[in-house]
């Protein structure tokens, strides 16, 4: 046991982190952004449907408001992010979560990408919830031996990766996502409509939704985007599904989901990244959901 302790503070301080230039390190600059914005500002929460579907500066300059895209991969689920974003949030914040569907576990799904974010930063390690520590646990041999590897070589901390931590402007977004659709069949067949909901996942953002309000800031939803095809001749089931969370939750959904239907055009390498095109078209439709909200008043955000 002692062995194990040593062996662990030893690569604690001296081999990690080896993955700093990576694309999960690129949270570190978004928690930056949010701690040191002073003032009200605008937090968007979710998978890479928001690091490939915003652009920040246009919500910026519409809200009157700085914005930080803390978009991160899916592959983690959506709760560790927004469990460690909590220390930043305050009062006035405006918080808005778009998860690419509902079906995400209310938990970390895969710890082997969330070790390539975490690594030794203390920071984001004091926002980590417990019910993570198991999974954790369990996926530290494997990063650890990937970490070690790149430290022997002299191999870590590398930016020449095809997506990496400085393809990020300064508000979180990718810098592009190209100009075209480049899926072979304009989109992904077999990644269609998710229409199942997680029930606990909506449970956490209802408890989410208190947090903030008790800081004194606003939590609302908003529609992710929906590809044509994976729902064209049954659209209904878009507002079903919607129907579905607005009946369990307590926040406010501010969208109307057929509203984020949109053309393959407008989808560059997934059925949830948006071209640089469609970020334009995906974000205009956003303020205009945010605005409405603002114009119809903020004076009760949680729903009983």
């Amino acid at each position: 046991m002692f062995i194990g302790l040593v062996v662990g503070v030893f690569c604690f301080i001296e081999v990690m982190p080896q993955y700093s230039q990576g694309y999960m390190a690129a949270f570190i600059d978004k928690m930056d952004r949010a701690a040191t914005i002073k003032g009200s500002k605008v937090l968007l929460i979710g998978d890479s449907n928001v690091l490939f579907g915003i652009r920040s500066d246009m919500l910026e300059d519409a809200l009157g408001m700085p914005v930080v895209n803390m978009g991160m991969h899916g592959g983690m689920g959506q709760t560790m992010c927004m469990d460690i974003i909590q220390d930043v949030i305050q009062e006035g914040d405006i918080v808005v979560a778009l998860p690419a569907h509902y079906y995400y576990p209310a938990h970390v799904t895969d710890a082997n990408l969330a070790w390539l974010m975490l690594e030794n930063h203390v920071e984001l390690w004091r926002g980590v919830d417990p019910r993570d520590y198991l999974s954790l646990v369990k996926a530290f041999p494997t990063y650890i031996r990937k970490a070690l590897d790149l430290w022997i070589n002299d191999l870590g901390n590398d930016n020449n990766t095809d997506l990496s931590r400085r393809d990020r402007n300064k508000y979180g977004d990718i810098i592009s996502s190209g100009d075209e659709n480049s899926m072979p069949d304009g989109w992904r067949t077999g990644d269609g409509f998710m229409a199942s909901i997680d029930v606990d996942l909506i449970e956490y953002y209802n408890k989410y939704n208190l947090f903030v309000s008790e800081k004194d800031g606003y939590f609302m939803m908003a529609a992710p985007p929906i590809i044509e095809p994976s729902v064209e001749g049954n659209e209904q089931i878009v507002d079903k599904r919607q129907e579905k969370i607005e009946d369990i939750a307590n926040f406010l959904f501010i969208s109307n989901s057929r509203e984020y239907i949109f053309p393959i055009e407008y989808f560059g390498v997934t059925n949830y990244h948006f071209n640089n095109k469609g970020r334009i078209i995906r974000t205009q439709q956003l303020i205009k959901d945010i605005k409405k909200w603002m114009k119809e008043g903020r004076d009760n955000n949680v729903i009983i």
